[in-house]
């Protein structure tokens, strides 16, 4: 993962430098290395799901369109061996857009609408009230689907890194907004909030020695060292950010590149 350990080498050396609290360091350091393990998976896992149900989405809307350019009492068998061919591949996605942040196993009202039009489209004749009870199926079973699609994409670190200690069964009594809050609390109490604590306090005693280090930067070894060392924590040329901030950008850069080298894979 290109850029990541370096930059992470770095800021490790910045602390050090400033005699901050590495075991701490160090502890944060493994559930970050834990999480980056599991991202591409639980990316790949969310991101089938989500395939999955664009998919379903798209077939149901061409079976609903079909039920209502195709209202004659008489469909030809080509109309029928269509239509037959999109509930067939209905099927195929049955539980394969499954996931607790998007459609979650639970979801039975759904679950059975859709087992409910694969059973009545299988089967579909001349019958019109069969029809009728089929259209009405197929709507219901995409606007579920819809409302689905339109929950909230989880940040995709905070999933890793909720897998890492939990598991599904402790979201199954929780609404979708609920799992989300569940989602951004962990990561913020048990991993960012500390992180950030440590650097904003790093940040501050790095921002006190700037002045006196670059006053001697040439004519010490020692204070050029130091200065190259605790450079990834000082602004950048022309910033006036406060150290919360720039806390808050190192920690969340890392998060960020860790699922940007998970997409990668």
């Amino acid at each position: 993962m290109f850029g990541v350990e370096d930059e992470f080498k770095e800021l490790k050396t910045a602390l050090q430098t400033l005699d901050c609290d590495m075991a701490f360091v160090k502890s944060w350091q493994k559930s970050y290395d834990k999480t980056r393990k599991l991202l591409p998976g639980v990316i790949g896992r969310y991101s089938a799901a989500r395939s999955a149900a664009v998919q379903a989405e798209s077939i149901l809307e061409r079976l609903e369109q079909s039920m209502k350019d195709k209202d004659t009492a008489v469909w030809s068998r080509e109309q029928l061996r269509e239509f037959q061919m999109h509930i067939r591949e209905l099927k195929k996605l049955q539980n394969a857009f499954d996931h607790e942040f998007l459609v979650s196993k639970e979801d039975k009202e759904l679950h059975l609408t859709y087992q409910t039009v694969i059973k009545l489209g299988a089967k579909l004749g001349e019958e019109m009230q069969q029809r009728i009870i089929l259209q009405s199926e197929i709507e219901n079973a995409l606007s579920l689907l819809k409302e689905n699609l339109e929950k909230e994409i989880p940040d995709y670190f905070q999933l890793g890194f909720f897998y890492l200690h939990d598991t599904d069964e402790s979201l199954v009594d929780l609404p979708p907004s609920g799992r989300l809050e569940r989602l951004r609390q962990n990561f913020e109490t048990e991993f960012y909030a500390p992180m950030t604590k440590l650097l904003t306090d790093a940040i501050q005693k790095a921002d006190t020695l700037k002045d006196t280090l670059e006053t001697e930067q040439g004519k010490s070894r020692r204070a050029d060292r130091i200065s190259e060392e605790l450079r990834v924590l000082w602004n950048k040329e022309g910033e006036n950010v406060p150290p919360q901030e720039r806390a808050d950008r190192l920690v969340r850069q890392l998060c960020a590149q860790a699922v940007q080298a998970a997409e990668r894979k």
